[in-house]
Formats: C-alpha cells, sequence, structure tokens
C-alpha cells in the first residue's frame, strides 16, 4: 500500500480545516438542492435559500433528521424514499440497517461513495494503527446486509491484506480458520470477540496459538467502556481499536489511533454538532448528542443526522499528530434506561461487569416489579463453565451491587445463572428487558 494514498487532511489545523469544511458544505448545500427531493422539499418549506447558507453557523438553519424520518419516507417511497440524488443503475453497494433500535432501513451507495468515502476512511484507520499488506485479516462477521462486515472487509482488502472471510461457519470452525491460518487482526463486535474467546477456553483451543496482533471492534460501545478494552486486550494478546458508524453517516464517523484516546471524526467528511437537550453545542467534556451533516457523499447525504448517541468530545491535538476532534460514545438515547430518577446506559454496567474476573462476559438488564417497586437487576454468569460456592457467589453478587451503587446511586439486585445460559449475541447485543414497557400494555 502506497502511503500516499491516505490524505494529510487529518493534521490540517482547526482553521484550515474549518476552511475546508465550509467550502464543502456549500458545494454540498447546491448540490442537495438541485439533486435531493428530499432536501428539496425542507428548503422550500422551511424558506431556506441556498445564497443564505454560507458557514458553518448557517447549517443550524436546516432542521434536524432522524432515522424515524428516513424509514417513514421509505415506507411512502420505497426503497430509498426521497433522499436518493443519483439515478439507481449508479447504485453498486446496498445495505440495511440491523433494526436494532427502529425498523430497518435501506442504504445505497454509488461506487465513489463506497470506494473513495467509506472505504478510504476505513483503511485509513487501519493503516493508521499498523495494519499492513502482510497481515492476514479474519472478519468475524455473517455474511448478510449488515456494512459493517463489508467496510472492515474491503478496507482490509485496500491495505492489501489476505481477507478471510468468516461467514457460514460455527464458531469453533471460525477459530480453527484463524489458527490455521495464522490470523493477525480480527474484525468483531465486542460482544463476539468475547464469544470466540469462551468457545476457545470450552474446546481447549490456546489463543497464543492465533498470532493476532490487533483486534478491531465495531457496532457496539468500546471507548466507554474501558474495563471491556482491557479484558479483551489481556484475553487475546493484542492490542484492541474501537471505530464508530451508523448506515446515515455513509462514512465511518470515529476511529482510533495507535493513542487509543477517542474516536477522530472525520472532519473533511462530516461536520460533527454534539448538542444538549435545547440544540445548543456543548463544551469539551460535556455530554451531548452528536449529529452529523455528510458533506462529501453524494448517493444519500443528510445534512444534521441526529445519531441517537450520547457522546463527549476533545478538541486538543492529538499525540498521533491528528487534529479533528475526537469523541467518546456513552451510550444510545434509546437505550438510556431512567430508574429511580437516575440515567443509566448499559455501557456503564458493562463496565462494572468486566471489572470482575470471577463472572463471565454476557450480561443482561432486568427492570422489573419487585415488593411494588420497579427495580434494576443485573444478570451475569460465572467466568468460564465452573459454578460458583455458595459464599463465592454471594461475595461476587455483593461486590458487583456495590460497585453500582457506589457509580450510578442505585443498588441492583444481581443475579447469577447458570453457564451459558444467557443470550449470545454474534452481531449486536441487545441487553435490557424493561417489564414496565409490558406492565404498561
Amino acid at each position: 500500500m502506497d502511503k500516499n494514498f491516505f490524505s494529510d487532511v487529518d493534521s490540517l489545523s482547526r482553521d484550515a480545516l474549518k476552511r475546508l469544511q465550509i467550502k464543502k458544505l456549500n458545494e454540498q448545500i447546491e448540490y442537495l438542492s438541485n439533486n435531493s427531493p428530499y432536501y428539496q422539499r425542507v428548503f422550500k418549506e422551511n424558506k431556506i435559500f441556498v445564497e443564505d447558507l454560507k458557514s458553518l453557523n448557517d447549517l443550524r438553519r436546516i432542521p434536524f433528521t432522524d432515522k424515524y424520518q428516513v424509514g417513514e419516507s421509505q415506507e411512502k417511497f420505497p426503497p430509498f424514499g426521497e433522499f436518493l440524488c443519483v439515478p439507481e443503475e449508479e447504485v453498486v453497494k446496498y445495505f440495511r440497517t440491523s433494526g436494532t433500535t427502529f425498523n430497518p432501513r435501506n442504504f445505497a451507495y454509488t461506487y465513489y461513495d463506497w470506494w473513495h468515502i467509506s472505504i478510504e476512511m476505513l483503511a485509513r484507520m487501519k493503516y493508521s494503527c499498523g495494519v499492513r499488506a502482510a497481515d492476514r485479516a479474519f472478519i468475524a462477521f455473517p455474511y448478510n446486509t449488515f456494512i459493517a462486515l463489508w467496510s472492515s472487509h474491503y478496507a482490509c482488502e485496500r491495505i492489501g491484506c489476505m481477507v478471510i472471510p468468516g461467514g457460514g461457519t460455527s464458531t469453533k470452525e471460525r477459530l480453527n480458520l484463524m489458527r490455521n491460518m495464522k490470523v493477525t487482526v480480527l474484525c468483531a463486535t465486542p460482544t463476539y470477540a468475547y464469544r470466540l474467546a469462551n468457545v476457545a477456553g470450552d474446546e481447549g483451543i490456546d489463543l497464543r496459538d492465533i498470532p493476532l496482533k490487533r483486534l478491531f471492534v465495531g457496532g457496539e460501545p468500546l471507548a466507554a467502556v474501558p474495563g471491556s478494552r482491557a479484558r479483551l486486550e489481556q484475553i487475546w494478546h493484542a492490542k484492541v481499536y474501537d471505530y464508530y458508524g451508523c448506515n446515515e453517516s455513509t462514512a465511518p464517523i470515529g476511529r482510533e489511533c495507535k493513542e487509543q484516546n477517542g474516536l477522530h471524526v472525520a472532519e473533511d467528511i462530516l461536520i460533527p454538532e454534539i448538542l444538549n437537550e435545547d440544540g445548543e453545542q456543548v463544551d469539551p467534556g460535556e455530554r451531548g448528542e452528536l449529529v452529523i451533516s455528510n458533506i462529501a457523499a453524494k448517493t444519500m447525504p443528510l445534512l444534521r443526522f441526529r445519531t441517537g448517541d450520547i457522546v463527549t468530545y476533545d478538541d486538543e491535538p492529538c499525540p498521533c499528530g491528528q487534529n479533528s476532534i475526537r469523541i467518546k460514545i456513552l451510550g444510545r438515547t434509546d437505550d438510556m434506561i431512567v430508574i429511580k430518577g437516575t440515567n443509566v446506559f448499559p455501557s456503564m454496567i458493562e463496565e462494572m461487569v468486566k471489572r470482575c474476573p470471577e463472572l463471565g462476559s454476557e450480561f443482561m438488564i432486568v427492570i422489573e416489579v419487585i415488593d411494588g417497586s420497579y427495580e434494576l437487576i443485573i444478570q451475569v454468569e460465572p467466568e468460564g463453565m465452573g459454578k460458583f460456592k455458595r459464599d463465592e457467589e454471594e461475595a461476587v453478587k455483593k461486590k458487583l451491587a456495590e460497585m453500582v451503587r457506589e457509580n450510578i446511586r442505585i443498588r441492583p439486585a444481581v443475579q447469577v445463572k447458570e453457564p451459558g445460559s444467557l443470550p449470545r449475541f454474534e452481531v449486536k447485543s441487545r441487553r435490557v428487558i424493561d417489564k414496565r414497557n409490558e406492565d404498561a400494555q
């Protein structure tokens, strides 16, 4: 791979980056006003004139878009709604959302958007973390319409790696294939990376026989769960890097560098806003919802898309040399549980579970009625396939309950389940069972 493939945009100063964003925003708004049925209608309804949108601050005049609007538009105008800006014969890639938080939605890519935006961004990230053509990359996903597996596959291929697809095989078969092919790079969700390790233990497969150097995880929060990263690195004897995106963004939104201190946003492709509940930009370190505007894609670009992800950000230069802002994902607005007046994200619970070496990586959060009031229940399993003695079980339940109480001011009930009894997830995990919703029906 020629290093010149990668742009030097990431090393631009903040002022130079802002000037580039303004230029590309103007071009994108002009493009959408001519090619997007959705934005033609939005601009007309809101009396927004293209010539009035000339600065980053002017972007706020454009209404938000969210996944519900995208879904409703696609139901009314299938398959891509009012968002497709090119003739369908120019579409070369099709993807569909997982439907984890809403009905599945359809997304299209032209050749340019796929190779020169989506794949280039992820290849840039993997290359910056040390991936080279000599590596052998294993893609531990089912090969379906989930974009993360395909972007990982082609990003590694673009760098020049030997890419080994893991679709259509069992977890045990994948482990044996990784060992036999001497895999050095693994791409998976954090949940499935744990699943692979657990099955390796059950089958007597020594992970040190797999010469893994780097593990790239996406699809679920990792950077906000430091205990999870440390545990994965210990289990796999490899460095773990996080990346993050959504179908609506067209390109990966954030990707880690070797410093592992936040997800760099590709600000030459996306303009990020981190907004409070009043729609105002928050300061670095404060929580807010991430809103993104794509200023480069041409197939289905969205402006001011509400990701539903709660993040903090840092705009100081990174030691790696990049000056783009870095975000940390704390959770999703639609994953957040409000119980006894406290906001709780599954990632908060996950961090504390991962800090208990006696426990396995799987867990579930259940909210149900106990003695007339709603209570938070955390279901866990012992590490491996063993069982706790009674005093050991009571000790670990007390340990986890105290940890949760100290960190989020709620004392949960902890239930230890039989090894292997909690749900296993290969792609995105679903960790919350809220029985309040059932009671309301």
